[in-house]
């Protein structure tokens, strides 16, 4: 089975006239997956090589975050991780998705986090790859540089396509991940003019600190980190170790930010063994 974007596509209506786009993908018991915030992002383009395998085991839903790909494009006045986890809970209930195993990148991750505070039953366990919500630092200046590229992209702008050449080749740790494809790909929906006007003050936008919420967080989880992640600290995946009561680690060497793309192989591998885990 090879999942193509058209085939796969749906959408949600969350409220009246607001829709949640996602990838609907094979069957089984349910397992939804949550991109970062990187500019173009979207479920598929976060997840374009994980689904299939993922699909061969689980029914894979790959959702776009208010304000990225397809999904409805307002801007949020509360934190952007808790008001995003509420939108996907209140989605996966007109679903009829009463449980699922969550898979989240950077952003995503925390939302999935924030999920599994607000509504404990909705969630089985938890991937988190590069999970964001962790905002200081022991080890070096936070925002990190490459973070930095990431909030300027839009504020004060103007995207290119150089710039996100550049923001991209930060997220990886061999640069031959960034391809043409990709990057025209993900250049062509940043500069759509709703998510232009959307995430005009992204860079000053509050997150979500993801810390509070941490220890209370009981589900089995296993956090996967690249060692050469240059858009977050090696702070991020101790503290959610050292929080979360029931929290595995796994850290890839040479590989940075995107996991899930840079590791795929690796990375669906471990995933399903330990969603499947008894």
């Amino acid at each position: 089975m090879t999942a193509t974007f058209e085939s796969s596509s749906r959408f949600v209506e969350v409220e009246p006239g607001k829709s949640l786009h996602y990838h609907d993908v094979g069957e089984g018991f349910p397992v939804v997956c949550l991109h970062g915030g990187g500019p173009g992002a979207s479920g598929w383009a976060n997840y374009s090589r994980n689904i299939d395998a993922l699909a061969q085991h689980f029914r894979v839903l790959a959702f776009d975050l208010p304000q990225f790909g397809r999904s409805f494009k307002d801007t949020f006045t509360e934190d952007l991780y808790p008001s995003f986890a509420r939108v996907v809970d209140r989605a996966l209930g007109k679903i009829g998705i009463e449980k699922a195993h969550f898979i989240g990148n950077s952003m995503g991750g925390a939302v999935s986090c924030f999920i599994a505070h607000f509504n404990p039953d909705r969630v089985a366990r938890l991937v988190l790859m590069g999970p964001g919500g962790v905002f200081d630092s022991l080890f070096q200046p936070t925002p990190t540089d490459p973070h930095h590229d990431l909030f300027a992209y839009y504020n004060p702008g103007p995207p290119s396509e150089d710039k996100l050449r550049k923001l991209f080749h930060s997220f990886v740790y061999d640069p031959a991940n960034v391809t043409d494809e990709l990057v025209a790909m993900r250049y062509a929906a940043s500069i759509e003019p709703e998510t232009l006007a959307a995430l005009a003050n992204y860079g000053i936008q509050k997150l979500g600190d993801v810390r509070p919420i941490l220890q209370g967080i009981e589900h089995r989880a296993m956090v996967i980190w690249g060692l050469e992640d240059r858009i977050l600290t090696l702070d991020t995946p101790l503290t959610y170790a050292k929080l979360m009561p029931s929290v595995e680690v796994i850290m890839y060497p040479k590989t940075g930010h995107w996991v899930q793309w840079e590791r795929a192989e690796d990375f669906n591998r471990n995933a399903i063994e330990f969603l499947n885990r008894l």
